[in-house]
């Protein structure tokens, strides 16, 4: 097969399943061109040889590292917008191998950190560490290895350098994990197969080690039918599901995912959770912003609770519940939850706003209705 000549994102420009679809880390923003003339710049990003065993190894098993060190270590991530801090100096430390989830409220910083994190939006200060690789170029040396969920030391909190190019740090990061986020630029005009095929050959690897792992993701995944439909006719569930097979491809030893369950239905999302069951089962890790209390509580090994831009709690699941559910715990750091008595009083009274006994009718029955005895036996069928 060819190699499939993108035409631009679609109409439905939705998630980014690969570091791969995104332009050099120094951008700010990414856009559609960016994003394109990042793919047609190979010099800029040198994509990876193969690995010589890559044809016959599980295909969600991750390359081997060091388990000491933390997946994904966030120093001081700090981004303001005018006078709104959105991520105030968060710092955490993800262990791998780890199912983690990160839960706050919309608008609580997740989805900005994990811009920053992952390469894609420039922190005002701080730095991000995917597998010891410093994500910016920064300078400041990767957090030491250690025992898996240390948590994190303080560190100062430094302006983040703009790097003028890509340096073999900041490559090897991007290399190093999977991203599945909504908002980014997908090539929806080709088919999945076509999609799958465009994303190995941007990263160097061998066709054949292409084919076999689309063939065997699309399988697993639920598409093979769908595999050659482009992907601006899937549905939601079909979407998520081929940009997470993106995201797999090229088997990378994290999975930094952003809501990767919303609009989908109940089998794609089943379909969604085996998967990455698996992945981490396999080595992999996976780190999954959400706000559904529940979803992360069946899922997750791990957990921070994120508000106001920075981490109000983090650590196994069952420290941070402490003998009750993630939800109560959730409402209590975050607060709210509770409605004031004798507000929204007008709910449930008669259409119109008017209250039972301005219409002249008894809730119980016996008044009137339109000025004439309520002769009706109350609770009786009308």
């Amino acid at each position: 097969m060819t190699a499939p000549r993108p035409d631009g994102p679609g109409r439905n420009a939705g998630p980014a399943a690969t570091p791969t679809d995104h332009p050099a880390p120094d951008a700010p923003a990414p856009t559609p061109g960016a994003a394109h003339a990042a793919h047609a710049a190979p010099a800029a990003t040198p994509a990876p040889a193969p690995s010589p065993d890559a044809g016959t190894q599980p295909h969600l098993a991750p390359v081997a590292a060091d388990p000491r060190e933390p997946a994904l270590a966030l120093r001081g991530l700090t981004k303001v917008y005018g006078s709104q801090v959105a991520v105030d100096t968060l710092t955490l430390d993800i262990p791998r191998g780890s199912f983690y989830g990160l839960v706050g409220p919309n608008g609580a910083g997740k989805t900005t950190a994990i811009m920053m994190a992952t390469g894609l939006l420039r922190p005002d200060a701080g730095a991000a560490f995917v597998c010891g690789h410093d994500v910016w170029g920064t300078g400041i040396p990767a957090p030491p290895a250690g025992s898996p969920g240390t948590a994190p030391g303080p560190m100062p909190v430094a302006p983040t350098p703009t790097p003028t190019a890509p340096t073999p740090d900041m490559l090897a990061a991007k290399n190093a994990y999977g991203l599945l986020a909504d908002g980014l630029p997908v090539f929806d005009r080709l088919s999945g197969h076509e999609y799958l095929e465009y994303l190995g050959r941007l990263r160097g690897m061998s066709p054949a080690v292409i084919e076999e792992r689309s063939a065997d993701l699309l399988t697993a995944l639920g598409l093979d039918d769908a595999g050659t439909k482009s992907i601006v006719d899937y549905s939601a569930g079909m979407t998520k599901k081929i940009l997470l097979a993106g995201a797999l491809l090229h088997r990378p030893e994290i999975l930094i995912l952003d809501e990767p369950l919303e609009a989908v239905d109940p089998v794609s999302g089943q379909v969604i959770r085996e998967i990455l069951r698996r992945y981490v089962a396999a080595g992999g890790t996976v780190v999954m912003s959400s706000h559904v209390m529940e979803l992360v509580e069946g899922l997750c090994d791990h957990v921070a609770v994120v508000a106001q831009g920075r981490v109000l709690t983090s650590g196994t699941i069952d420290e941070v519940r402490a003998g009750r559910s993630l939800s109560d715990v959730f409402v209590r750091l975050v607060g709210g939850g509770t409605i004031a008595e004798g507000s929204l009083g007008w709910l449930g009274g008669p259409a119109g706003g008017t209250t039972p006994t301005a219409a002249g009718a008894h809730p119980g029955g016996g008044g009137t209705v339109d000025g004439a005895p309520d002769t009706t036996t109350p609770g009786a069928p009308q």
